[in-house]
């Protein structure tokens, strides 16, 4: 048993979709990547600077 026949443009529809949802997901990947690395070099500007105030 074969199931029935996809429509033409319900298989396009279907592939749309899943291409916006895995360009979605690396976009908030690499959004939420910026903001992880970005928090990080904070956080050692600020050690550094911190360090070197306590070395006065």
């Amino acid at each position: 048993m074969t199931p029935p026949p996809v429509p033409r443009g319900h298989r396009a529809a279907r592939r749309a979709i899943a291409a916006a949802v895995y360009v979605l997901a690396v976009a908030l990947t690499l959004v939420l990547a910026a903001a992880l690395v970005r928090a990080g070099a904070d956080m050692v500007v600020r050690t550094w600077e911190y360090a070197a105030h306590r070395a006065r």
